[in-house]
């Protein structure tokens, strides 16, 4: 039997939660940003030098096109070191704080966030469900429950 909407919304918020606390995301993030770096690095400070040493070339625009995609390159890296410094600790906890308490545990550290269960048609349209899941927090608690704003279109 195929899986409710509210069971995927679930089980994604669960999976995006996982994400989160395991610093992958931190990790990726920081891999990105320190790709983009040596984009940078590379463009800047090894192939402007050997094109801007080539002899009768003319070079005006393509030393200009090298210049600002090297420090594109670099802006990209620091966006990314400040995203996984503000967005992608795995210390900073998944959702919004949601008043109320837990009616399987009776703890009070419940959280909120909407999901969007990424499912496609044969056209790569996005047909799965979206909703706002609440999640409990408290170690060893299962809570979950999940409001569909959109359902499966079939």
């Amino acid at each position: 039997m195929p899986a409710s909407d509210e069971e995927l919304l679930i089980k994604e918020a669960r999976r995006k939660r996982g994400f989160r606390r395991s610093g992958r995301a931190l990790i990726v993030t920081l891999a990105a940003a320190a790709a983009f770096g040596v984009i940078g690095w590379l463009l800047l400070f090894r192939v402007r030098p050997v094109i801007k040493a080539i002899p009768l070339l003319p070079t005006g625009s393509l030393l200009s096109v090298l210049l600002v995609a090297g420090i594109g390159a670099f802006a990209v890296a620091a966006i990314l070191i400040a995203w996984a410094w503000l967005g992608a600790n795995p210390g900073k906890p998944w959702g919004k704080p949601f008043s109320g308490t837990c009616p399987r545990c009776g703890g009070s550290v419940l959280r909120e966030d909407s999901v969007e269960y990424d499912l496609r048609d044969g056209a790569h349209l996005k047909i799965g469900p979206k909703g706002l899941v609440i999640l409990c927090e408290t170690r060893g608690c299962d809570y979950a429950t999940a409001l569909v704003t959109t359902p499966t279109r079939a």
